[in-house]
């Protein structure tokens, strides 16, 4: 890779990573306080301390999302609106996201990204289906399952609602039924 690309990459993330809540606050409290911006930067930090302690109260940081989805304790069999819920908080997008996407196609950063929200939504205790894959990625369900099938080649599984309650389409229970 040119030197040139490196640094301008550098550069895009630096300013990619200073879009923060954090970095609002320690704006205002400069312009309306007039103190430095180390100065801030503590006051930013004992706000974290003190409200923000509790994996509960954590503020959402920028890339992230909260999600309602299918509980993990969930078994097979139920409809939808009969689905015991969880909230769970997503990293739409990430730095690691962001080096994906400039090493690889963006079908490849895609299906890092799927792996990802679903690993991230289980151990919350939440799984994500195929179809809130869609929704999340925003592409098509046909996609999602071509990406699933991609990485079932490379021996990885993804925790999808599906996968891990064993969830076949209705033929193929009913055919092992007849």
């Amino acid at each position: 890779m040119r030197p040139d690309m490196l640094s301008r990459r550098d550069s895009q993330e630096r300013r990619l990573n200073l879009k923060s809540q954090d970095q609002m606050l320690k704006n205002v409290v400069v312009e309306g306080t007039q103190v430095s911006a180390w100065e801030a930067q503590i006051l930013v930090d004992t706000v974290h301390q003190v409200y923000f302690s509790e994996l509960d109260h954590q503020p959402y940081r920028t890339g992230q999302l909260r999600y309602t989805c299918a509980s993990a304790r969930e078994g097979p069999g139920k409809p939808v609106d009969k689905l015991a819920l969880v909230n769970v908080t997503l990293n739409l997008l990430t730095a690691e996201d962001r080096k994906i996407r400039y090493r690889y196609d963006s079908a490849e950063a895609r299906r890092h990204r799927l792996l990802r929200l679903a690993a991230e939504a289980r151990e919350q205790g939440g799984l994500l289906t195929q179809e809130d894959l869609a929704e999340l990625l925003a592409c098509d369900q046909r996609t999602v399952r071509r990406d699933l099938a991609a990485w079932r080649q490379r021996g990885l599984v993804v925790p999808t609602r599906g996968q891990q309650k064993d969830i076949r389409p209705g033929l193929t229970h009913r055919a092992l039924a007849i």
